[in-house]
C-alpha cells in the first residue's frame, strides 16, 4: 500500500481567485465605479432605516389609488355590517356586493401600480 503524505501540496489559485484579486486591487487603487447620473443620497446609505410612517407616506404618493381603495373598502364594510346589525337584507346584501367590488378595484390598482413602476418609467 503507497503511504499518503500528511502534508498538503501547495494549491495554485484558480482563474476566478486570479481574476477576483486583480478586480479587488484595481478596486482599492481606483476606487469604485462610476456611474453617469447617480448621486448617491440618503436611500443609498446601509445604515439608513426607514420608519414606518415614512415608507407609507412615500407608498401612498406613488400610488394613491391603494389607500383610497382600502379606505372605501373599509367604509363600506362598515356600513354593510352595520346594516346587518340592524336586518336590513337588502342594503346589506348591496353593501357587501359593493365591498367585493371595492377589493377588486383595489387590487386592480395594485397590479396597475406594479405594472406602471416596471414597464412606465423610463430613466
Amino acid at each position: 500500500m503507497p503511504e499518503e503524505s500528511s502534508e498538503a501540496s501547495p494549491s495554485k489559485p484558480t482563474m476566478a481567485e486570479g481574476q477576483a484579486s486583480e478586480e479587488l486591487l484595481y478596486y482599492v487603487q481606483h476606487g469604485p465605479p462610476v456611474i453617469p447620473g447617480y448621486e448617491p443620497g440618503l436611500r443609498t446609505d446601509p445604515y439608513y432605516t426607514e420608519s414606518g410612517g415614512a415608507k407609507f407616506k412615500r407608498k401612498a404618493l406613488e400610488n394613491p389609488f391603494i389607500p383610497a381603495g382600502c379606505i372605501l373598502t373599509a367604509i363600506i364594510l362598515t356600513v354593510g355590517l352595520w346594516t346587518m346589525k340592524t336586518r336590513n337584507r337588502e342594503l346589506s346584501q348591496t353593501m357587501m356586493r359593493a365591498r367585493v367590488g371595492a377589493q377588486g378595484v383595489t387590487v386592480f390598482a395594485m397590479v396597475a401600480g406594479v405594472i406602471y413602476q416596471k414597464f412606465g418609467t423610463k430613466e
